[in-house]
């Protein structure tokens, strides 16, 4: 599933240089694939952005439920 998610080639863009360089790490498509195997929705802080490669566009690309922390807490009934 990472496969598919970057063989969309604009997703490769999510793919940061520097981590790359310096041997760091990116979890975003390993997150993304986990939920698309486990049908299950991604929370981010990330906001969906035309044309981006962020993790609300990929996860719209391919029909992966995304929503962002507070509406994830609105959903959940949750109170402070």
């Amino acid at each position: 599933m990472v496969a598919r998610i970057y063989g969309v080639a604009h997703f490769q863009q999510n793919i940061e240089q520097q981590k790359l360089l310096k041997g760091g790490r990116n979890a975003n498509p390993f997150v993304i694939a986990r939920a698309m195997a486990e049908d299950r929705m991604i929370v981010t802080m990330e906001l969906l952005k035309p044309n981006s490669a962020k993790i609300p566009n990929i996860c719209q690309h391919f029909d992966v439920p995304c929503v962002a922390l507070e509406d994830f807490m609105e959903r959940e009934g949750w109170q402070f």
